[in-house]
């Protein structure tokens, strides 16, 4: 008989081990499948917001709380409040918040997400006169050219010897710099459009 048909003891060894280790491995990628099967599924409750952002669920829960925060803040009715754009801070557990109340007023706040309260206000403005509230709703509904979010309008004066006023706004949150990004843009009345300053 050949070689092949008689294996030698050291041959046999090497075989034996190696059918040792396929038979282990077999088991342990059974083990891994098993238990990844079984393993049970994290609640959507407990699962973080992709990165993408919230789950549309989570985002509506947050923003009623934020709008919770600044009624019981401003003594206002919550169904008033129009959360324009929201982002998070340094601070996971602040978030940076663009908002308006139907009546003319402009907030740029910090609401603690923990406990549920405004904590810091950086833009408290209330509107003058019925003439710049008409303004005001006008502006407060426009969309920003730099970012697509509402603007958060504040700051009005008459441009002389025009149907216009200039104006401050801010449309966006800008965690990597720990700033609000705000700019200066005048409203034409007459065809309600707008024109675009500088940011900073």
């Amino acid at each position: 008989m050949s070689e092949w048909e008689h294996p030698t003891p050291a041959d046999k060894r090497v075989i034996k081990k190696r059918a040792v280790i396929a038979t282990v491995v077999v088991i342990v990628i059974v083990i891994i499948s098993v238990a990844s099967y079984l393993a049970p599924q994290p609640s959507p409750q407990g699962t973080a917001p992709p990165a993408g952002g919230p789950t549309q669920s989570s985002a509506t829960t947050l923003q009623d709380n934020m709008k919770a925060a600044l009624a019981e803040n401003k003594n206002v009715a919550t169904e008033k409040i129009s959360i324009h754009f929201y982002s998070p801070t340094e601070d996971n557990e602040i978030v940076a918040v663009g908002a308006t109340v139907e009546n003319g007023e402009s907030y740029l706040f910090f609401y603690d997400s923990t406990n549920q309260m405004v904590t810091r206000m950086d833009v408290d403005y209330q509107v003058e006169n019925s003439e710049i509230a008409t303004v005001w709703g006008i502006c407060a509904q426009k969309d920003s050219e730099w970012t697509g979010n509402k603007l958060v309008p504040w700051g009005f004066s008459k441009v002389e010897n025009i149907n216009a006023y200039d104006f401050l706004y801010c449309d966006q949150y800008i965690p990597e710099w720990s700033k609000w990004s705000t700019g200066m843009a005048t409203i034409y009345l007459d065809n309600q459009e707008i024109e675009w300053g500088p940011t900073f």
